[in-house]
């Protein structure tokens, strides 16, 4: 639908040493990217897909060679997978994906391993309505209008404060009158937990995807903590998009 290009890029590296044993190791690890890399270029070839697309294996940084190939092809977007038993949790700790986040210029979608992609029809954008939400929701409308996704906005406050109805109208009729073939809502959630008020929400609007910005670090790390695991349920399917503020 955007007449895209899809850029793959998978990296290995090794520590540096002199002995035989660590070069075998590095030729090996060599030989077992460039192996899944060409294992997955056949699998794009037998898709049903128009999208175009390159793959790369670099011996380089990881996060390095991430950033400099989203720098040097001018993406729109860096899309990063997770893995692991601890789901999306590695999104945020991972030292990898955490580095790209907080270093990339373009938005970063952080995708787990067994997330379903159905093309996005509804996302959630977690807004606090501080200074830069409402540049970051224009973005992401912009982001997403190939697709014509219908996004809520989200505010979670505390329980026993005043809701902030005010705010969030004012930022919907002000999008609404820029995006006005857009479906656009707007929900409060009362819960001293974000994260809770967060799950609540697209658990009962069946949302596909997160939508927050890089200024919520620490929401972020509470969100995955490892002693919520239980409780967020639908975490180890729900891509984050990360955008920059």
């Amino acid at each position: 639908k955007t007449g895209g290009k899809l850029y793959i890029v998978s990296a290995y590296q090794m520590p540096y040493s002199s002995r035989s044993v660590i070069r075998s190791m590095r030729d090996k690890l060599q030989e077992t990217t460039e192996a899944n890399m060409e294992a997955l270029r056949e699998r794009l070839k037998s898709e049903p897909s128009e999208v175009p697309f390159e793959a790369y294996v670099r011996e380089k940084d990881a996060v390095e060679l991430i950033l400099d190939a989203a720098d040097h092809f001018e993406v729109d977007m860096i899309v990063m997978g997770t893995k692991g038993s601890s789901g999306l949790e590695e999104v945020i700790l991972g030292s990898n994906t955490a580095e790209v986040v907080e270093k990339a210029k373009q938005p970063v979608l952080a995708v787990p391993r067994n997330a379903f992609f159905f093309g996005f029809k509804r996302i959630t954008f977690a807004t606090d309505l501080a200074k830069g939400s409402s540049e970051a929701a224009r973005r992401l409308l912009s982001l997403t209008a190939p697709f014509n996704t219908i996004v809520d906005l989200l505010n979670v406050f505390p329980e026993k404060e005043v809701a902030p109805t005010n705010g969030l109208e004012s930022l919907s009729q002000d999008l609404k009158s820029e995006f006005e073939s857009r479906e656009i809502h707007t929900f409060l959630v009362a819960n001293d937990s974000i994260q809770e008020g967060l799950v609540e929400h697209m658990t009962a609007h069946a949302s596909e995807a997160l939508v927050m910005l890089t200024r919520h670090r620490t929401l972020f790390q509470k969100l995955f903590d490892r002693s919520l695991t239980k409780k967020l349920t639908m975490q180890a399917n729900l891509p984050i998009l990360v955008l920059h503020d």
